[in-house]
């Protein structure tokens, strides 16, 4: 079994999961109140009905989807360059991408934000506008960045339609009909989440420097190992050689599939940009997965014209794809085969074993509270899990609507045992003896 997948869940995949135990309308409900929309929730409450709620199971949702962005990216560029090899060693790429290969296997949205938005872009480089629209829509319902997304699309249609966009107002209608029922339907919920997050939300004001290390992060992702900055290095020439293709092309034919991928790809990462320099901080780089498939494809059709119109490069071009597909290829296995979060539900374990009646489960930050109480709960074992919260108060971002307000103590209980659950996956024995006022002594008076 590989590690990544039965590793311990981290706080936002024990909050998917809590939440998924709800029935669909009450997970409507409290998405509402979070900050993601319900779409991937209740597509794994149903999977966990059918697959039940180890870790494995849970993240193989997940899974699937990506190898669904995989296939996807084949026909793509099988539709843009006619090569099969080429669409081979693009889908290649995208499987193996240690950053989209990353949140394969956690048990939240982003794998099915980035299938949602490849499939609209597939269908609408088949002209099935209908089809492309509602994978939009799903996308919204998927991740609030989605919204980016289309709006890039809906630049580039104005864009390539130029003056015609009234004359084609059947197919404008048809590609952007469901999304806007989408997000009329979840707008305003939207706003109210942003709102809430321009005012309290943990992510950092951005400078120019994110796109570099966006660029690092997509293609090397997260992990420390030797190879990921010649792996950034690699990708970096590749990039270079494809946008040498639109600089020095021979041709002047305009290709608008390429220039959707351009807009898709990178429209939003310059809306979240904007948006975070000049109003509230809310570029993220995960929040933004869904254009690194696309961006991928992007470059691999570049490379596929500029060989064509450069024979002589590519013996270059291959030396290069081939030193990429060595380090993606040990990247993956890295990821595949490391343990990147703490061993939470082996810490609930071992108290579980040791507790006895009476004892509560506290961890020691509120943000491991989720996992805790996630794990305690798989157990069917029958101890209080408190979260510590000094002010009674959650923030909203860390899943608050599934905190039940009973289960918030501003001090620790005393003349009881505790397990304190460490943020590191370790724990510990805390006892503390009620303390009992001393008795006011009163002075004798003399006569």
């Amino acid at each position: 079994m590989l590690p990544i997948l039965n590793e311990s869940f981290w706080r936002d995949e024990a909050f998917s999961a809590l939440l998924s135990q709800h029935s669909p309308l009450d997970i409507i409900r409290l998405t509402a109140k979070d900050q993601s929309p319900p779409l991937y929730p209740i597509l794994l409450h149903y999977w966990m009905l059918l697959f039940g709620t180890t870790e494995t199971a849970i993240r193989t949702l997940s899974l699937l989807f990506h190898f669904g962005t995989v296939i996807i990216i084949f026909f793509l560029i099988k539709k843009l360059t006619k090569s099969f090899y080429a669409s081979l060693l693009t889908a290649l790429a995208v499987l193996l991408n240690p950053f989209l290969l990353q949140y394969a296997f956690e048990a939240r949205t982003y794998s099915l934000l980035a299938f949602t938005i490849a499939a609209a872009i597939y269908f609408l480089s088949l002209e099935k506008f209908w089809l492309a629209g509602i994978f939009l829509s799903l996308g919204i319902l998927s991740h609030n960045f989605a919204l980016f997304t289309t709006a890039s699309i809906a630049v580039w249609w104005v864009y390539t339609q130029k003056m015609n966009v009234a004359k084609n107002m059947k197919k404008t209608i048809s590609l952007f009909l469901f999304p806007a029922i989408a997000f009329f339907a979840w707008g305003m919920v939207i706003w109210n989440q942003w709102v809430r997050v321009g005012h309290e939300f943990w992510i950092k004001p951005v400078t120019s420097a994110i796109f570099l290390e966006t660029f690092e992060s997509f293609t090397r992702g997260d992990l420390n190992y030797p190879a990921r900055h010649f792996l950034v290095l690699v990708s970096l020439m590749l990039v270079f050689f494809a946008a040498s293709f639109w600089i020095w092309k021979k041709t002047k034919e305009t290709n608008h599939f390429a220039s959707l991928l351009f807009f898709a790809s990178l429209g939003p990462i310059v809306i979240a940009y904007t948006i975070s320099a000049l109003f509230a901080p809310i570029f993220f780089d995960r929040y933004l997965i869904a254009s690194v498939p696309l961006f991928i494809s992007l470059v691999a059709f570049s490379l596929f014209r500029f060989v064509k119109e450069n024979p002589a490069k590519q013996m270059a071009i291959v030396v290069f794809l081939s030193c990429l597909g060595a380090f993606l290829l040990y990247a993956s296995e890295q990821v595949l085969n490391s343990y990147q979060k703490p061993a939470i539900n082996w810490a609930v374990s071992q108290v579980i074993e040791k507790a006895k009646p009476g004892d509560v489960i506290i961890p020691k930050d509120v943000l491991n509270y989720m996992e805790t109480r996630w794990y305690v709960q798989e157990s069917h074992a029958n101890i209080p899990v408190y979260a510590y919260a000094p002010t009674g108060k959650i923030p909203f971002y860390i899943g608050s609507v599934l905190f039940d307000p009973n289960k918030i103590i501003k001090v620790y209980p005393t003349n009881t045992t505790i397990w304190e659950i460490e943020p590191d996956g370790g724990y510990k024995m805390l006892y503390l003896p009620q303390i009992l006022p001393k008795t006011p002594q009163l002075s004798k008076v003399k006569n």
